[in-house]
């Protein structure tokens, strides 16, 4: 039995194939952040999101899982400001010292969240895979210099 293929759109063109006939999202401008994402859960959304749909990767099928990801980001933030404060362990009943209970937030959180980060491309191998062109960030100044330093040469 054949698996699922792996292959993007755009390899399977490349390789010969003929591309899946997927439906796709139609592309955005802007995704404003939910009201009730808030501290750096709500920081991230604010500097990723609008990369992430400039990149083609973000649409508007993909909120929740956009949310999910600013929230475990959110929550493994919390949870090492706590670890750092507090220490890694604290006293128990007896007086003893035991596993700081961030510590399990923090490391469930951290994979939940690296989870989140291969599905949007947020990892670079993740972005090889899901060819996921950055767009270039030049300005028109830039543009002119580079044509000048071009043209006139000495």
């Amino acid at each position: 039995m054949k698996g699922f293929s792996q292959k993007t759109n755009k390899m399977r063109r490349l390789s010969g194939d003929k591309p899946l006939n997927t439906p796709q999202p139609r592309a955005i401008l802007k995704l404003p952040c939910p009201r009730w994402l808030k501290g750096e859960a709500a920081s991230l959304w604010r500097s990723l999101a609008p990369q992430l749909i400039a990149a083609g990767v973000l649409t508007a099928w993909d909120k929740a899982a956009f949310q999910a990801l600013c929230v475990s980001y959110g929550l493994m933030m919390q949870a090492a400001r706590d670890l750092l404060t507090a220490g890694v362990t604290v006293p128990d009943r007896s007086g003893s010292d035991k596993k700081h209970p961030a510590q399990t937030i923090f490391r469930s959180n951290s994979d939940t969240f690296r989870k989140y980060c291969e599905l949007f491309g947020i990892a670079p191998l993740a972005r090889q895979r899901l060819d996921i062109t950055i767009p270039d960030k030049s300005n028109a100044l830039e543009e002119l210099l580079d044509d000048a330093t071009t043209h006139f040469k000495p």
